[in-house]
């Protein structure tokens, strides 16, 4: 295979062969994230040629995430096919350079080739590499393999006209700068359905109602939105185990995972034929009033408004930054960044790409406000699962009611606003019409909490907690 290398170690009876199958939260280049060999399989591929729409904020083509996935997910099946086990080797390449560089004991001549390898990186790179290896085997002898690997193969990150290094002679990375990490499959997770959640809109509520449901059970799997093509091992084990442990598995499991805005994520649902997916969408334009106030206005009192839950300690404030004390400045070409940095459109007009309609259903926040019970009811109905108990009251957590902004006491602005949003609003019913999930007449006409005078009265808030 073009796409892999063999590199036999000593004394094993069996090879090693190499893939890539983690997507780096960074934005490098596909030259950077893909080797020659593996772009080539890439290109190869059927969709390949499916090019994105023009100025969309989505980072990654879908046709390279989709093909990346496939082959980790071949990959791995063939290792186990084989007999092996499947791993994630992880080395921080800067690091280990540095260590070579201060190892006295080493020849001058690897020192200098170390020296003049630091020379050629720009920035603190890594190398993530998946590797078969005999069932037989485990960390060191991984780490050997690696480096008789990158004895082959010139390093993801230096310049290709560069001298090769030669890798097996040099010393083994101190345990710091190295992890090793067993690969599974995703469909090894106990997992019934899945709530894609996008955060300021209602995804909190949802998650609370649905759990008071007497055969739901929510399970703790926080590492579900890295960008991850395969999980870790460790991690399936640890997600299964939590109903292993005296504690009887619920009959339907779910997981919340605010990855709606994580492309890698729809990839990987997609693949579980049998989970079952729930999106909540919302009004653009609340939201985008709400993400404003708690992460990017100017309060008079940001140390008041952080205690009180009307801001969020986020990287904007904790750099003693902000935009404006008007929603206004969000429209300024300076910040008109934010509206691809929020935004939902282009993830939720795609979704249906990835996972099929018939197991993803789609859910506005407006019918679970105006008709709580017809709606839960219509959404466990659909997931098969049996009807919540008609005694059964449902709750809102983390509103905020009142004039957050002047936005509501500005109908030029809110307008502008609206078609500034006018992408989320086609993104949200492209979304619901792909379902066949009842549209909100709200969303058709564009209303917002302006609309309801009662979002408007002054009312405790509730951040981090139960309204009504």
């Amino acid at each position: 295979r073009s796409a892999a290398r063999y590199a036999s170690l000593s004394g094993a009876a069996a090879a090693f062969w190499f893939g890539e199958v983690r997507l780096w939260q960074a934005e490098p280049s596909l030259a950077d994230v893909v080797s020659p060999r593996f772009a080539e399989q890439l290109r190869s591929h059927p969709m390949w040629g499916v090019e994105e729409e023009p100025g969309s904020p989505i980072q990654w083509p879908d046709r390279l995430l989709q093909v990346m996935h496939d082959m980790a997910v071949r990959q791995l099946r063939a290792c186990k096919t084989e007999g092996g086990r499947y791993w994630e080797v992880q080395l921080d390449y800067s690091a280990y350079m540095n260590q070579i560089l201060e190892d006295t004991t080493l020849g001058m001549g690897t020192r200098i080739i170390a020296e003049e390898d630091m020379r050629l990186l720009k920035t603190n790179q890594s190398i993530i590499l998946a590797m078969c290896a005999p069932s037989a085997c485990g960390g060191d002898e991984l780490l050997d393999a690696l480096l008789m690997f990158l004895d082959q193969s010139s390093p993801l990150s230096l310049d290709p006209h560069a001298t090769i290094l030669r890798f097996g002679s040099f010393p083994r990375p101190r345990p710091e700068l190295a992890s090793v990490h067993e690969l599974g499959d995703w469909d090894m997770l106990s997992l019934d359905f899945v709530i894609l959640g996008v955060d300021r809109c209602g995804t909190t509520s949802l998650a609370n109602n649905l759990a008071q449901h007497p055969d739901i059970g929510f399970a703790d799997g926080a590492w579900f939105t890295d960008h991850r093509f395969l999980p870790r091992l460790a991690d399936v084990r640890a997600f299964n185990a939590q109903w292993t442990d005296g504690a009887a598995r619920p009959g339907f499991v779910g997981l919340l995972a605010y990855a709606l805005q994580r492309q890698v994520a729809h990839v990987v649902l997609g693949g579980l034929s049998r989970v079952k997916v729930l999106v909540i969408t919302c009004d653009p334009l609340g939201r985008f009033e709400k993400k404003f106030f708690q992460e990017a206005m100017c309060h008079d009192d940001l140390d008041a408004a952080l205690k009180s839950g009307d801001a969020l300690l986020v990287q904007r404030y904790q750099s003693g930054e902000c935009v404006g004390k008007s929603i206004s400045a969000a429209l300024e070409p300076l910040n008109r960044v934010l509206f691809d940095e929020w935004a939902v459109g282009p993830y939720l007009r795609k979704i249906s790409r990835f996972i099929h309609p018939d197991r993803l259903t789609v859910v506005s926040q407006d019918w679970i406000r105006d008709a709580p019970v017809l709606t839960y009811q219509g959404m466990v109905a659909r997931m098969g699962i049996p009807p919540f108990p008609w005694s059964t009251r449902f709750y809102r957590y983390n509103s905020r009611k009142g004039h957050r902004t002047d936005l509501c006491r500005n109908a030029s602005l809110a307008n502008a606003l609206k078609l500034r949003l006018s992408d989320e609003y086609r993104g949200i019913r492209a979304a619901h019409d792909d379902t066949q999930d009842p549209v909100p007449p709200s969303l058709v006409r564009r209303r917002s909490r302006c609309d309801r005078p009662a979002e408007l009265d002054d009312a405790p808030g509730c951040a981090g907690s139960r309204c009504n």
